[in-house]
């Protein structure tokens, strides 16, 4: 299970700076993570920190889509039921403007239409709420390897 932790990280939402993720020289790739969910978020960003990946984190499906451009390596976690766009939309616009990103897509209210439908759009993975830690992880290591 996804471990919910208190409001004591500072988790700072990637912001306009994100130098670091031009293709250039970069080697860690980043894991971005999309979710309006704070706990969940926060929680998830943390945990992937704990196992070494480089992340930064968005409350909105808007929020990643009005970010300077993610390097093809890196990965995106998006949640499916989102205020606003949801994962699904966010996935259709990556595509749309030909950005080639694996994406691992989350959601509490999974059914077969939905993982059907993320799987055509183009999801690397369909997970479901609650996970634990080895699923997630594992989902990420086996998605950038891929990339």
């Amino acid at each position: 299970m996804i471990p919910l932790l208190s409001n004591t990280i500072d988790r700072r939402e990637a912001g306009p700076d994100r130098s670091d993720c031009a293709d250039g020289g970069r080697a860690t790739p980043i894991v971005h993570v999309v979710d309006d969910d704070d706990a969940i978020r926060d929680s998830l960003a943390f945990m992937l920190e704990i196992a070494g990946f480089k992340v930064r984190t968005y409350a909105s499906a808007g929020a990643f889509l009005g970010a300077p451009p993610a390097s093809t390596r890196d990965c995106v976690i998006t949640d499916i039921r989102m205020p606003g766009l949801s994962g699904l939309e966010m996935m259709a616009a990556l595509k749309a403007r030909g950005a080639n990103l694996r994406v691992i897509v989350m959601t509490g209210h999974g059914d077969i239409n939905l993982a059907a439908q993320a799987l055509r759009i183009g999801a690397a993975d369909f997970i479901e709420k609650p996970f634990d830690e080895g699923m997630i992880v594992g989902a990420v290591e086996a998605v950038l390897r891929a990339a």
